[in-house]
């Protein structure tokens, strides 16, 4: 999954696979394959698509193998942009938290749950709380704030999260089995 580092400029990328972070460069030689959702494109187009929240495989030159490609296949989230895992560092103080995968490995570090993040499109943001299993309702940022602390002091809470960018606001989709009053 690719994290919220990643650098044009520097031909970067950023994945989060299992509970490790990985820097892929994709500069140099031999010249990369970019795959866009299947398609090949080119880098710019690559490097325009690219979004926290995306699948990402790469495939190293295979020296050994001289039919092998270097190569970057990038799908998009669905929806894109977005980003799906377990929340973890919650900072309500400062209003930031992680976006880890499965096992552990972080997806996004520190992301403004308060904020208009760029890589989600830069709107306000609006929340969303369910029970597993159950219905979703709009919560304020009081509210929402209420279930953090109340996933930070419990022993094992679910916390699954999923953060959407759409036309007009950051959508933090949050089920939990934590209530508040």
């Amino acid at each position: 999954t690719v994290t919220e580092t990643h650098s044009a400029a520097n031909n970067t990328v950023t994945i989060a696979s299992e509970a490790n972070r990985l820097m892929i460069d994709y500069s140099g030689a031999p010249t990369v394959t970019f795959r866009l959702n299947g398609s090949v494109v080119t880098e710019a187009q690559f490097e325009a698509a690219v979004s926290v929240g995306d699948g990402l495989v790469y495939t190293p030159d295979d020296t050994t193998t001289p039919a092998s490609e270097r190569a970057i296949a990038l799908t998009d989230a669905s929806p894109n942009p977005s980003a799906t895992g377990v929340v973890r560092d919650i900072r309500t103080p400062g209003h930031t938290y992680d976006i880890r995968n499965s096992a552990g490995g972080t997806i996004y570090d520190d992301l403004s749950y308060t904020g208009s993040p760029a890589e989600f499109g830069g709107h306000p943001p609006l929340y969303f709380v369910k029970a597993p299993g159950g219905a979703e309702a709009s919560v304020t940022l009081a509210e929402y704030e209420q279930y953090l602390t109340k996933i930070q002091n419990a022993a094992n809470p679910v916390a699954d999260l999923k953060v959407i960018g759409t036309a007009t606001a950051t959508e933090h989709h949050l089920t939990t089995d934590q209530t508040i009053p």
